[in-house]
């Protein structure tokens, strides 16, 4: 499946270009988040992989990631792109908790 951008942030881009919503947030150019999104058909591939690792008395970590990832901004533009509409968004600040960047690799 490969690696796609943050299904809420793509579905919410569209359904602001679909009309149901007036704009999307977005953080400052470009300092918005930056996330290694994973499809949900690779997680639970590496779910099960994982589980299939298993051994007793043996203590293992994963990591799924690629070692790059998509702003929110790039996951809109996208959809922009994609949908071939302009989709809203305004410039909104960082919530307080919100990291600048997740992102992992699945290299050790």
């Amino acid at each position: 499946m490969g690696i796609l951008p943050a299904p809420h942030t793509a579905s919410n881009s569209l359904c602001v270009q679909r009309g149901g919503g007036s704009s999307l947030r977005a953080l400052p150019p470009d300092g918005t988040c930056i996330r290694n999104y994973i499809h949900v058909c690779d997680l639970a591939e590496a779910h099960v992989l994982a589980a299939e690792a298993i051994e007793p008395g043996a203590v293992k970590v994963f990591n799924l990631g690629n070692g790059e990832g998509f702003s929110v901004k790039q996951v809109i533009d996208i959809c922009r792109a994609v949908s071939g509409d302009p989709i809203p968004s305004e410039i909104a600040p960082r919530r307080p908790a919100a990291s600048g960047g997740l992102i992992r690799s699945g290299r050790s």
